[in-house]
């Protein structure tokens, strides 16, 4: 069962990226699931606390909580994890994050079952059948900028642990 990895509402904390020219560069390089062979350390000053997995602007960041729980399921093509200092307002650590940067993609959009108006899908439908039980975390290779989708590997082990911020969709649930 292939799950869209979705972060809750109340994660959605407004962040200032410090280093956002030199983060900036890398953009396309995410957007498009390119291998990053260095990457700067982020600096994101949050106005609060970060759950266990929250967006600044197109970036994932995961606290190390997060790392551990899914790091027995990296095999090395599926995502890559880039430090980044993550601050409170008052200048304090939040604790240990990392960038995660999802390059997996799989070829599984089910044109004939999405819902489509114009060129925008509305509704997502995937063959579930091509998600291999390696594809942990993956983007589909027709929707690359949007969505990260994961495996029931990693729905179960994440729902086994106590990481706070992270929501699963069915792709049938997800509206573009």
């Amino acid at each position: 069962m292939v799950r869209e990895l979705q972060v809750r509402g109340d994660c959605w904390i407004r962040t200032e990226i410090n280093n956002l020219r030199e983060v900036s560069r890398f953009n396309s390089d995410v957007a498009f699931c390119r291998p990053i062979d260095h990457f700067p350390v982020m600096d994101v000053t949050a106005l609060r606390k970060p759950k266990d997995i929250f967006f600044s602007g197109i970036w994932i960041l995961v606290s190390s909580a997060f790392v551990e729980v899914i790091s027995e399921l990296n095999d090395d093509r599926c995502y890559q994890l880039f430090p980044a200092t993550v601050r409170l307002r008052n200048g304090q650590s939040a604790g240990d994050y990392f960038v995660l940067h999802v390059r997996h993609t799989v070829d599984c959009l089910d044109h004939e079952r999405s819902e489509k108006v114009a060129s925008r899908i509305n509704k997502i439908s995937l063959r579930e059948e091509l998600v291999g039980p390696s594809d942990y975390f993956f983007r589909e290779r027709n929707l690359l900028r949007r969505f990260v989708f994961v495996n029931e590997a990693v729905v179960k082990i994440v729902e086994q642990s106590k990481l706070k911020g992270v929501e699963f969709l069915s792709p049938e649930d997800v509206r573009t």
